[in-house]
């Protein structure tokens, strides 16, 4: 909190605390600086209309767990090619990965970096770094594009 000045303040967050301030925080806020590994933060704060700093956080390495999973994934989502050069239905080991990952027993890791990539390109956030400005970024409506979209795979069309 030194760093923040006396303006600053930081409050601890616990698991059986009845009252957050986070969402008045958000409303009150001119500025906002999200850390860039949750989704949620990053989308709530993306949400308020207000300018968006992503501050990045060291990734750990994936371990041995997310380095199955990085191949599970391969797997799955390899297009192997037949002798004619078309893509050949999966089978054997890359048709089990696949069914690994549809049933939740392997779930890929996220990778937040296309979520950043995709506010940034939308005007919404900026990378953390340098003299925080204030700005306009465009209006975030995605409720209408997702409802789009569960419409078209309902082949309800434009209803």
């Amino acid at each position: 909190a030194e760093g923040l000045g006396a303006l600053g303040r930081i409050v601890p967050w616990e698991a059986m605390q009845e009252e957050n301030p986070y969402l008045g925080y958000l409303a009150l806020a001119d500025v906002l600086v999200v850390t860039g590994e949750s989704e949620s933060m990053l989308s709530e704060a993306a949400a308020t209309g207000k300018p968006v700093y992503i501050y990045p956080v060291a990734e750990r390495g994936p371990g041995l767990w997310g380095r199955i999973e990085d191949w599970v994934a391969a797997r799955a989502h390899a297009r192997r090619l037949n002798r004619r050069g078309t893509v050949r239905p999966q089978r054997g080991l890359d048709h089990l990965c696949a069914r690994l990952i549809a049933r939740g027993i392997v779930q890929p890791r996220r990778d937040v970096r296309l979520l950043h990539e995709k506010l940034m390109a939308l005007g919404i956030a900026r990378p953390f770094g340098g003299p925080l400005e204030l700005w306009s970024p465009p209006p975030l409506h995605e409720a209408e594009a997702v409802a789009g979209q569960v419409r078209a795979l309902l082949g309800l069309g434009d209803a």
